[in-house]
């Protein structure tokens, strides 16, 4: 893949492959960053929240868009009986964006990062270095300044068909019923999303009507699901919890109160919280009863069949090591939205239960199911 060349009995690597395979290009380069920030309303003036990502470069898209994750507004979409969650703006739209900010930058413009700048109503993300070829064929014709770093991407999911990204971004917002992003063209090529985030989702009943609902993001779920397991929780506690700073969880709880979805009661000190709205209630106790109502698998045996409990989430985890054993807890708790200590203390239980065992070191082994569920 032409990373690489041995000279003198050496072997000399070239950018591309420091890019893509050093575990951190912080200690290399300092211009390679996908900067994140999050900022109070629809100015950068104030910033809520702000991560700076510099590992390899894969991860520094990956840690991106759980990033962005955080801040988009989940919506609860219910049909017949089952719950469908989806991003008010579609994330794969934002992973192709990302991607082409990372593969197509201007690598010797060494004043720059990638930045990912998120407001109230749109985001934004911009990288150093415009087109190489004219303008009038944007959109139509591919080119990168970076063949080797396409080259390897297109090898990968994260690139579906060169030269389609544009126009698979406009089409994909125009599905989800948003505008189609704005480019701009100049020195830093920017990608603005607009996105909608408060409007009505469509419930079905027996009369025709629309019934409005409560929009959040999934960090504000995330902390209403800490407030429902501990309604005595600190402030410090869910920053901890959560990995977030506590001024960042203020800001939230702020916000939460404002929406009528939470309601202090009594002291600071010696309070509690609790949770308002009849939908929200609701969706707690369904969460709640999805990861504890265990579900039965049945044992064969030559003699009897025995009968192994797991909970919803026990069978998620077990999925997602049986899909890949060599996943980390990370890994996991990103995947299934839950904190690292919960997959922790979940893979503990099914280490208990005989369904999971370690196989080697905890940093070059790998996962075992050791029953079928």
């Amino acid at each position: 893949m032409d990373l690489a060349r041995e000279e003198d009995r050496n072997f000399l690597l070239n950018n591309a492959c420091v890019l893509l395979f050093s575990k951190h290009l912080s200690d290399i380069y300092y211009h390679t960053k996908i900067i994140c920030v999050r900022f109070k309303g629809d100015t950068r003036v104030k910033i809520i929240d702000k991560k700076d990502f510099n590992q390899d470069i894969f991860s520094n898209i990956e840690n991106a868009i759980n990033f962005l994750k955080q801040y988009i507004p989940l919506e609860f979409i219910i049909e017949d009986v089952r719950r469908k969650e989806r991003y008010t703006i579609p994330i794969p739209v934002l992973r192709e964006a990302v991607v082409n900010a990372s593969v197509h930058r201007d690598y010797f413009e060494k004043g720059a990062n990638v930045q990912i700048n998120v407001f109230d109503n749109s985001i934004e993300i911009s990288n150093p270095g415009g087109l190489i070829f004219d303008k009038k064929y944007f959109g139509q014709k591919s080119a990168s300044r970076n063949p080797l770093l396409l080259d390897i991407f297109a090898r990968t999911p994260l690139v579906e068909k060169v030269g389609s990204g544009i126009s698979r971004m406009r089409e994909d917002m125009k599905t989800a019923g948003l505008e189609e992003p704005e480019f701009n063209l100049g020195d830093f090529f920017t990608a603005t999303f607009k996105g909608k985030l408060k409007h009505r989702v469509n419930t079905p009943q027996k009369s025709p009507q629309i019934t409005p609902q409560k929009t959040i993001t999934v960090l504000e779920d995330k902390i209403i699901n800490e407030i429902y397991n501990d309604p005595k929780i600190t402030r410090v506690k869910i920053a901890s919890k959560l990995y977030i700073s506590s001024d960042t969880v203020k800001e939230y709880l702020k916000r939460l109160k404002r929406k009528g979805l939470l309601q202090r009661v009594g002291s600071d000190r010696n309070g509690y919280w609790k949770i308002m709205g009849e939908r929200i209630a609701t969706f707690k106790k369904k969460l709640k009863s999805e990861v504890d109502t265990p579900t039965k698998t049945p044992t064969k045996t030559t003699t009897k069949t025995t009968t192994k409990t797991i909970t919803a989430l026990e069978s998620r985890i077990l999925s997602e090591v049986s899909n890949n054993p060599n996943i980390t807890g990370n890994k996991i708790a990103s995947k299934l939205n839950i904190s690292l200590n919960t997959v922790r203390e979940y893979i503990i239980r099914l280490k208990k239960k005989g369904l999971l065992q370690r196989i080697g070191p905890n940093r070059g082994g790998y996962w075992k199911v050791t029953k079928s569920r």
